[in-house]
């Protein structure tokens, strides 16, 4: 059995206080079995004061996580809020550890943590935090680890927070607070997790496809055979070379015949008029600019809620949210609270739902489960130890 214990905390400048309420929390909900690990998300606004220091200190097991804008459990959500999840079992084991600094595309150094950590087993479930870097795509980290790990699920998200430059994001473990660094879990035992993931609908393109003529990793060098930052403005995406509103416009990769398009994200805009993504772009790939909405946003939300609790049972559940979203919201936790407002009517049950900065889930393709790296997502893990994967991409479009 394993068991989902959720904590919160708005005490952003009191590490006492806020310490002494998450164990209060957690004490209510049963007490921990043999094997736990804590998984922590916050603002940026509890590490000056000490705050994410002091809860991991008062905790008898390992705690990793990463900077977030906003998470929920049942009953309570916000933007500037602590969020702790903690992972309880007598049966399923956990090996928490973090990398070395990552500066790039460094396989040796992702690969050392896998390998220090599995021990020459087989993880069942890794769940992973990911520093975010523009010299590191979050695609390529996932591919060192799920290449490493032999195809074992990967599930986690891009640290973030709310500088549209994509520069202060943190991750930790135990107390420690990482720039560079990736911070994993390892779970071993008889843990079946089931995983949805859900886009925004593509059908609103905002400008006409373009072929990527030159790139370079997750830099785009040249589209349409002119330098990037021309087609943006050519299409009225950019406006004296800021980038603040770009984060609202994702860009759709086209993918293989049959699988849906990929999203990426714009990080950085470079004074040769290139562009640094989230991801690698290959070259002679094609894009198209999507325009989000609200209503996609809260029908997708709305979507994955019922695949993953439309019917028993209703395993403990985490939901990752890209913050990106939230950005056509009037407020911030808007999607929170229909992800709420859903999960409740469907009988409620335990789960945590963070905001992330690219989020990593499996999906099925061809039969497979595959291992990937997305943008603009929402994404769901089910804890089951005896379910069947219902099948990666939740595509359905009922009327909500």
């Amino acid at each position: 059995m394993i068991k989902m214990l959720t904590a919160v905390s708005f005490k952003e400048d009191e590490p006492g206080l806020a310490a002494a309420e998450i164990q209060e929390q957690l004490a209510g909900q049963g007490g921990f079995l043999k094997n736990s690990v804590g998984l922590l998300f916050c603002s940026l606004d509890f590490l000056p004061s000490q705050v994410m220091q002091a809860v991991c200190s008062v905790l008898p097991f390992a705690v990793l996580g990463c900077t977030t804008t906003g998470g929920a459990i049942p009953g309570k959500r916000g933007g500037v809020i602590l969020n702790l999840t903690v992972l309880t079992s007598d049966d399923i084991q956990f090996r928490a550890g973090f990398s070395e600094p990552l500066a790039g595309e460094e396989d040796e150094r992702i690969t050392r943590m896998y390998r220090s950590l599995s021990q020459g087993l087989s993880p069942s479930l890794i769940l992973m935090f990911l520093p975010s870097l523009v010299n590191l795509p979050g695609d390529a980290a996932v591919s060192v680890l799920d290449r490493e790990a032999r195809g074992a699920p990967l599930f986690g998200i891009g640290a973030l927070d709310m500088d549209t430059k994509i520069r202060t994001p943190k991750t930790f473990f135990n107390g420690q607070v990482f720039d560079d660094r990736m911070t994993a879990v390892l779970c071993f035992g008889a843990l079946k997790p089931r995983f949805i993931m859900n886009t925004i609908w593509t059908e609103e393109i905002l400008c006409r496809r373009a072929r990527i003529t030159a790139s370079d990793g997750n830099r785009i060098i040249r589209i349409n055979d002119k330098p990037a930052a021309d087609y943006l403005r050519e299409n009225g995406l950019l406006f004296e070379d800021k980038l603040d509103m770009l984060f609202m416009f994702p860009l759709a990769l086209d993918a293989e015949e049959g699988e849906p398009p990929s999203m990426c994200i714009i990080y950085t805009l470079h004074d040769d008029g290139s562009l640094t993504c989230s991801t690698n772009i290959p070259e002679g790939s094609t894009l198209r600019v999507i325009s989000p909405s609200a209503a996609q946003v809260f029908k997708t939300a709305k979507s994955i809620s019922r695949a993953a609790w439309g019917q028993p049972p209703r395993d403990p559940l985490l939901i990752f949210s890209c913050v990106s979203r939230s950005i056509v919201l009037e407020y911030l936790d808007d999607e929170l609270g229909v992800i709420q407002e859903e999960l409740e009517a469907l009988g409620g049950g335990d789960y945590a739902i963070t905001y992330a900065g690219g989020e990593i889930c499996p999906v099925y393709q061809r039969g497979a489960l595959v291992n990937r790296y997305h943008n603009y997502g929402i994404i769901a893990c089910l804890l089951s130890q005896d379910g069947e994967n219902p099948g990666g991409r939740d595509n359905l479009k009922e009327e909500v």
